[in-house]
């Protein structure tokens, strides 16, 4: 078997006779493991319980979490029992589908912010033809995701008896070049692209300050949205792209015997464990900075935004009072002003049922 572009090739050069390394990684990654696995797992629930969420462009985030949600409960778990001993056998097919499925989640979850990336940039470039964006397409692309990355990394499953090393050289350059480096490259240009169209858009309505304030407003939001992405396209380049580096330098450097002391192990493992972060930091920025995700948070959490009928009572009592005041001329005014504030609180009445509905 030639695993030596994967976990286990830099794990294999460390693991000792008794069991104190993978308890020294059962403490590090369990903590993870849980933390993933809640964080995603509150963002697949949250996206079930609120319809509002359903949009085209958040079904490629569902698709994110899903695969995160696997780093926590398949994965992580996988690659901490292959860190004690005879629990999973180095030279193993088991030990093989460890590395093929950590390798299935790296390319999903590069792709996806791929694919999330070019999304946004259809949006800001052709925000018109955006909207008449089908939830079909973005299932296909979230399929195409899962499809390629399953046989990016089923391709291994060739070599993994061949003792040839050529094969896992071949595999890590490849990996780096069309995981890493080419996406990357589209993410930023796409990303520069967006903040100089966002930057250059004039303020419609120069006599109007409410229309100006809400421009900004907006042009805000899809900054702040611009920038959550980009964090987790940078976390994911931070996390992932050191560790597949040291499985490349592995790879090379098994054809040149390396000292028991290596640094080189040091680093690989450091990054073993690092590049699950990921699957953790992802859920938490577009939840609480993405603002339809911090919105959706805050209603299932019972924090009530819309306050409605303290505004009819406000409204109500300072036309009364105003009517107290008033000459008679103005008597009919706020009697249409009445009837109004009693259509509106009946639709209101309507709109709350509907909340408290949502919310049951």
């Amino acid at each position: 078997m030639n695993i030596n572009n994967s976990t286990s090739t830099s794990l294999g050069n460390q693991r000792v006779d008794n069991d104190s390394f993978g308890f020294g990684v059962l403490a590090k990654l369990l903590p993870i493991a849980v933390a993933i696995t809640f964080t995603n797992g509150f963002v697949l629930v949250l996206f079930y319980k609120r319809k509002n969420l359903h949009t085209a462009s958040n079904y490629l985030l569902l698709s994110l979490a899903s695969s995160d949600f696997l780093t926590g409960t398949v994965s992580i778990p996988f690659f901490i029992a292959f860190s004690f001993d005879g629990i999973i056998p180095y030279n193993s097919l088991a030990a093989h589908l460890m590395y093929v499925i950590q390798t299935l989640l790296a390319i999903s979850g590069s792709y996806h912010i791929l694919v999330i990336t070019g999304e946004m940039h259809f949006a800001v470039a052709n925000p018109l033809r955006h909207r008449l964006l089908a939830k079909s397409i973005v299932w296909k692309l979230s399929f195409g995701v899962w499809i390629i990355s399953i046989a990016f990394s089923a391709v291994s499953f060739a070599w993994w008896k061949d003792t040839s090393l050529i094969y896992d050289i071949v595999y890590s350059a490849s990996f780096l070049f069309i995981v890493f480096l080419v996406p990357y490259i589209f993410m930023i240009y796409a990303y520069v692209k967006m903040f100089i169209a966002i930057s250059k858009r004039n303020i419609p309505g120069q006599e109007h300050n409410f229309q100006k304030s809400r421009f900004r407003k907006k042009r805000s939001d899809e900054k702040k949205c611009i920038l959550v992405f980009a964090a987790m396209a940078v976390t994911y380049a931070v996390c992932w792209m050191p560790f597949f580096t040291v499985m490349l330098i592995y790879s090379v450097t098994r054809l040149v015997p390396l000292s028991d002391n290596n640094p080189v192990d040091k680093v690989a493992e450091l990054f073993a464990i690092i590049r699950f972060l990921t699957s953790l930091i992802n859920p938490l920025l577009y939840t609480f900075f993405k603002r339809d995700f911090r919105k959706a948070f805050k209603t299932l959490c019972g924090a009530k935004e819309i306050r409605i009928p303290n505004i009819i009572v406000t409204t109500t009592t300072r036309s009364l009072s105003l009517r107290e005041n008033s000459s008679p001329a103005l008597h009919s005014i706020f009697s249409q002003e009445n009837v109004m504030l009693s259509d509106f609180s009946k639709i209101n009445g309507g709109f709350t049922d509907i909340l408290e509905a949502e919310k049951m």
